[in-house]
């Protein structure tokens, strides 16, 4: 388990992540932006499942957990087989 946010972003965790100049005194610019990114992300949680299958789904997710992807596919291919 990595404590790194990077990672959590790779890893589908997070809805965006934010590339800020300077986080600790921000800009109006860089608070409107981040106001505008929580509404979307809030916006696409509702849209979306109510579950956590979208960390599966996202594109960092796509390429990180391609194996655990791979595995599941399998496993539910055989579970639906007569």
């Amino acid at each position: 388990m990595s404590y790194d946010v990077q990672d959590y972003a790779r890893l589908g965790m997070l809805h965006r992540l934010l590339h800020v100049q300077d986080p600790h005194n921000p800009s109006p610019t860089t608070i409107a932006q981040v106001q505008k990114e929580l509404i979307d992300a809030v916006a696409d949680a509702r849209a979306g499942a109510r579950d956590l299958s979208s960390r599966r789904s996202s594109d960092g997710a796509r390429q990180m957990r391609k194996a655990g992807l791979l595995a599941r596919a399998r496993l539910e291919r055989e579970w639906n087989e007569p």
